[in-house]
């Protein structure tokens, strides 16, 4: 089991229902976040919620900052990139979390939009592993955990 105390996370889908259940577990086992969505004022209503759902249990950590980035494009994924490690030069755990789903027929769905569902659910898991993994391969620590739906699987 890995000890969370002390550890500098980085949240992808923050203001989601897994993302504030995690910002909750991690500030309650002591962790430091960086805690990212799309818009800011989501994020900061799931940390309040966290907040709420820890009630009087001692909290232990600490979110370190809050970075709005729309991860549908590799300029979102490198911007969040440079402003996660700008705010915590050393990110020691990578969870992508962010994720978007779409019901419906195939055909009922505009191509925009399930090619938006892909870069958000594959794409950038995937770039965001390409630039944070090099930093943790050369202090040979870290880890990246890929949060999946049912729909995913």
């Amino acid at each position: 089991m890995v000890e969370l105390a002390g550890k500098t996370v980085l949240i992808t889908g923050a203001a989601g229902g897994f993302g504030r259940e995690r910002t909750r577990q991690l500030l309650q086992a002591g962790s430091f976040l960086l805690l990212s969505d799309r818009a800011l004022p989501a994020i900061h209503a799931a940390v309040a919620e966290a907040a709420r759902r820890l009630g009087p249990a001692p909290v232990r950590g600490r979110v370190l900052g809050y970075i709005a980035a729309d991860l549908a494009s590799r300029e979102g994924c490198e911007q969040l990139h440079r402003q996660a490690v700008a705010l915590a030069p050393q990110i020691d755990i990578l969870i992508n979390n962010a994720g978007s789903g779409v019901v419906g027929p195939f055909t009922a769905i505009p191509a925009d939009v399930w090619e938006r569902l892909m870069a958000v659910n594959l794409l950038a898991p995937m770039r965001l592993t390409a630039l944070f993994l090099p930093a943790m391969e050369a202090r040979r620590s870290g880890w990246i955990v890929n949060i999946s739906s049912v729909a995913g699987l």
